[in-house]
């Protein structure tokens, strides 16, 4: 290999002296700038990008630092979200039947609530179990609805009332 290079060496070096001096300060030249273009394009112009590009990136990353902070808060408050019982649970479900109507009734089945509907406003049903999830920790797993025809007290919308009828079945916490 050291041999190989010293031949290259040798032969580089009679090129050279075989050429005017006015190509040897050519080459020169031309062997200064590609030193320079390599020097820019590898070492410099990157650099350049990077400090330029830096307050937009860090603006970017300040950003996704206050949303990653505020989840962060936010699963915190969720981890120390008291725990309902389920006797609470059940009693705040059942001081909040009467949003359903005279005719709702719950009815306990192991782990699990049964609610009975007979024309609840449907409004008035998906207000309640929004709230029985927030507020109780209840989740419906099971629902067995049917729309009701027209009733005088009924509220309507347009020529048609929004009843319910029939049973869901809630998970208690």
């Amino acid at each position: 290999m050291t041999r190989r290079l010293q031949t290259l060496s040798s032969q580089a070096q009679t090129l050279w002296q075989q050429r005017s001096p006015r190509e040897r300060w050519l080459l020169g030249v031309a062997a200064v700038l590609l030193a320079l273009a390599l020097l820019w394009t590898v070492g410099l112009a990157p650099a350049l990008r990077t400090w330029q590009e830096a307050p937009i990136k860090q603006a970017q990353l300040d950003t996704q630092n206050q949303q990653m902070r505020q989840l962060q808060a936010q699963a915190d408050a969720l981890k120390q979200a008291q725990t309902l019982s389920r006797r609470d649970a059940i009693q705040w479900l059942e001081s909040h039947l009467s949003e359903l109507g005279p005719k709702a009734q719950l009815t306990a089945q192991g782990e699990h609530l049964r609610l009975s509907l007979q024309a609840a406003p449907a409004p008035a049903l998906a207000q309640w179990l929004a709230q029985a999830r927030e507020q109780a920790h209840t989740r419906p797993i099971q629902a067995q609805l049917q729309h009701n025809a027209p009733t005088a007290t009924a509220p309507t919308t347009g020529d048609k009332p929004l009843l319910w009828s029939g049973s869901l079945l809630l998970r208690l916490p």
